[in-house]
């Protein structure tokens, strides 16, 4: 990775998000997701493409569904993009005719034709299913991968070194895609060592916390350990979504 690249706005956004608890990049995940969804639903409504990508997506996924409503003056936009997604819903259904698939049709011939014909067409279940993916996930993804470059391209940088040293780490997800990314021995070797002293500073506050558990030492009270089980699910499958 080159490090001597200008420090781009993603270089800041990945150094403040170092000051936070929890893996950076999963916190900036969150912020790419939650500003893509403001934009949507405050400024890109009435795009024809972005409405084209919802609907083919069958609207968001799970999660960044519910992260539409969580905001002031939400609902007209919210409105408009599900219309758009139960019309596509619709305009599927009025276009497909029942059929047994055919692989049940030896159940019909056998006489277990309630079976069979109890059972959606197969051909509905596909258009039913999102025929791309969530335009949000992608969004979020794109971010990902920027903010990923731009911890890696600077992490021979003296102050991002510091800010990541200073952070909780990387979750084991986004550590994995880091790996995967880097093509500079140094930035390997860098990466590792900071990852290892987080994990190993997470692992001793975890047997800390698990020594005091115990009733001979439970008196002792708790420290910053106090909430490392809490910190450690976030470590190990990345932090919780907003």
């Amino acid at each position: 990775m080159n490090t001597n690249k200008n420090r781009t706005m993603a270089y800041f956004d990945v150094f403040e998000a170092c000051s936070e608890t929890g893996c950076p990049l999963c916190r900036l995940n969150q912020r790419a997701s939650e500003r893509y969804v403001d934009s949507v639903l405050y400024e890109m409504v009435n795009d024809p493409i972005v409405r084209a990508e919802f609907a083919a997506a069958r609207g968001y996924c799970n999660r960044h569904a519910w992260l539409m409503p969580e905001g002031h003056g939400r609902s007209l936009g919210i409105a408009l993009m599900q219309r758009t997604a139960l019309l596509a819903v619709l305009q599927v259904m009025d276009g497909i005719d029942y059929q047994v698939p055919g692989h049940l049709l030896r159940r019909i011939f056998s006489g277990n034709a309630n079976a069979a014909s109890s059972l959606a067409t197969h051909d509905l279940v596909a258009a039913l299913e999102p025929q791309t993916g969530c335009p949000a996930c992608q969004h979020e993804a794109d971010m990902e991968r920027i903010a990923l470059a731009a911890l890696l391209d600077h992490l021979n940088d003296a102050d991002m070194t510091r800010a990541f040293e200073k952070s909780s780490g990387l979750c084991l997800p986004h550590f994995r895609r880091a790996l995967a990314l880097i093509q500079d021995e140094k930035v390997f070797i860098r990466l590792i060592e900071i990852q290892r002293s987080h994990l190993e500073r997470l692992r001793d506050e975890l047997s800390e916390f698990i020594r005091k558990n115990d009733y001979r030492y439970i008196a002792e009270g708790f420290g910053m350990e106090g909430d490392s089980w809490l910190r450690a699910i976030g470590i190990v499958s990345g932090e919780k979504a907003a």
